[in-house]
């Protein structure tokens, strides 16, 4: 057995979220009700999710040296994750997202310290991720990702690659299509959202997202908010519910279900239908908190698995 159970690489960031009572148009006015700082990032998101539900896991992200970057190494570690091949570019600042919420849960983002969130394939320790069964990626860290992948591939390591943004946010970042279709091929599971598949592919529905996905035998989980997930082994298609809540915040809730129906399938070892609904649960109860770091123990997630029927539909 090796040290972890999962290596996750790319973004750690922190997360400055402005509640306000409309989101303006062009030189419009709005009112900014309250600010809440936070953690957040994909990779840093899933490992802390991760975690939650007892797996051992490690990071490799960028971390600017300065006070954000000493306040998020910190509470990686106070989250279970352990942060030994964290880099650290001194003189930089962290990468911080600030995030402008309205009453109806729109948002629009705006990245500050884009230039930290970059790092040379070389600077990946594949040893470090060799010590996993599981390696993650969310592509934010382009060659550097990709490069990883095929190591990991090679070594025999489950992999696991999850595509968070559509083409418009992931170009800023250097990662174009190409790029982003050559992590998933790599991928033993592939884990997105519904919209964003569809404009990386191209396609126009959950079928066609899941066909082209899946080719190879890969699994793959395309979560569609309310209405749950559809996940597919490469052979038979499922349906899997949400759990119907309150919703209170919605950050960190697709990499919350990516985290748990990778743990529930390479941990647990359940079958893919009883692992994303799991998964569904995971997420459904992170979004009556707030924060991206909010994930359910595992705990939480089976005692309400006891109460409730799995009622998964077949699609194909």
């Amino acid at each position: 057995m090796g040290k972890f159970d999962l290596v996750s690489l790319g973004p750690c960031v922190q997360d400055v979220l402005y509640k306000v009572d409309k989101l303006p148009g062009y030189e419009g006015l709005s009112v900014i009700k309250r600010v809440a700082t936070r953690e957040g990032g994909v990779a840093a998101n899933f490992s802390v999710a991760f975690s939650h539900l007892g797996g051992r896991v490690g990071i490799i992200t960028v971390l600017g040296g300065d006070d954000t970057g000493r306040w998020l190494l910190k509470r990686l570690g106070e989250e279970g994750v352990d942060t030994s091949r964290v880099v650290i570019r001194e003189g930089r600042g962290s990468l911080r997202m600030h995030i402008f919420e309205d009453e109806a849960l729109n948002r629009i983002f705006f990245v500050e310290n884009r230039e930290t969130l970059s790092m040379a394939p070389e600077e990946v320790d594949i040893d470090y991720v060799a010590e996993a069964a599981v390696f993650f990626t969310d592509l934010f860290l382009g060659e550097a990702s990709l490069k990883t992948l095929k190591k990991a591939k090679r070594r025999g390591i489950k992999t696991v690659v999850m595509l968070p943004y559509g083409l418009s946010v992931m170009e800023i970042w250097g990662v174009s299509r190409e790029m982003l279709l050559r992590g998933a091929e790599m991928a033993d599971l592939i884990t997105t959202s519904l919209p964003v598949a569809m404009d990386i592919l191209g396609e126009e529905s959950v079928e066609e997202v899941l066909a082209k996905l899946s080719r190879g035998r890969r699994i793959v989980a395309v979560t569609a908010g309310g209405e749950g997930s559809y996940v597919t082994d490469g052979e038979n298609g499922y349906r899997v519910p949400a759990l119907k809540v309150r919703v209170v915040d919605t950050t960190g809730a697709g990499d919350t279900y990516s985290a748990a129906l990778t743990y529930f399938l390479y941990v647990s070892g359940l079958s893919l239908v009883e692992s994303a609904f799991l998964a569904s649960l995971a997420a459904s109860i992170k979004c009556t908190r707030m924060g991206a770091w909010s994930s359910p123990k595992l705990g939480e997630i089976l005692e309400i698995r006891e109460r409730i029927e799995l009622k998964a539909s077949r699609i194909f």
